[in-house]
């Protein structure tokens, strides 16, 4: 039996004149478009330092969830299975946000206490592990007695298990498109962003 596919293009920028970013988003249900979303976001609100470009490329994913938590309690987005087994992917033509999860980055942060190879934190790590908290592999992963034991006392790791006592995760897939090109829908979620960042 074939199921609806669903996946979300997410896209997130900045404009440098406002310090102003935005994000947008395009729901898409097979190969139609459900849903749109398009965000704005200046340095006094969830970002409290002026917003770059990674930083909304991550903000735009986090986006994304929460816009499927909306459509699913209102039953835009439906499948006969349970939705903790359905795979919603995430497209991003951010190599930053995909390379995290197709090259496994997240392990080796993890094993090396959210540490690059450089042995500096990782950046925008209040982010990632938001992102991480609503992906059902990481948040998997991370959330466990040893890690709580390990990581337990440093307060961004606080959130994340705050975040996961209190969202659902996804079970997520990560693809890359290139920006700029001729895909439609990423072309949608970019315009959705421009117009975020430009409000």
């Amino acid at each position: 039996m074939d199921y609806d596919k669903y996946s979300v293009y997410c896209d997130g920028g900045v404009n440098p004149h406002t310090n102003t970013g935005g994000t947008g988003m395009v729901f898409i249900r097979n190969n139609d478009v459900i849903h749109t979303i398009s965000n704005s976001y200046v340095s006094t609100d969830e970002i409290k330092v002026c917003p770059t470009n990674q930083q909304m490329e991550l903000k735009a994913c986090l986006d994304a969830l929460e816009g499927l938590d909306t459509l699913i309690k209102t039953k835009q987005i439906t499948s006969p299975l349970p939705m903790s087994v359905v795979t919603f992917t995430i497209v991003s033509d951010s190599a930053y946000l995909v390379n995290c999860f197709k090259n496994r980055w997240f392990a080796s942060w993890f094993k090396n206490g959210f540490k690059n190879a450089s042995k500096n934190q990782i950046e925008n790590i209040e982010l990632w592990m938001a992102i991480f908290a609503r992906n059902s592999e990481t948040r998997s992963l991370y959330n466990t007695n040893e890690m709580q034991k390990k990581y337990g006392h440093l307060e961004f790791f606080k959130e994340f298990v705050d975040t996961c006592n209190t969202f659902v995760s996804y079970k997520l897939q990560f693809n890359w498109v290139k920006g700029h090109s001729s895909d439609p829908f990423n072309a949608m979620a970019d315009k959705l962003a421009t117009e975020g960042k430009n409000k």
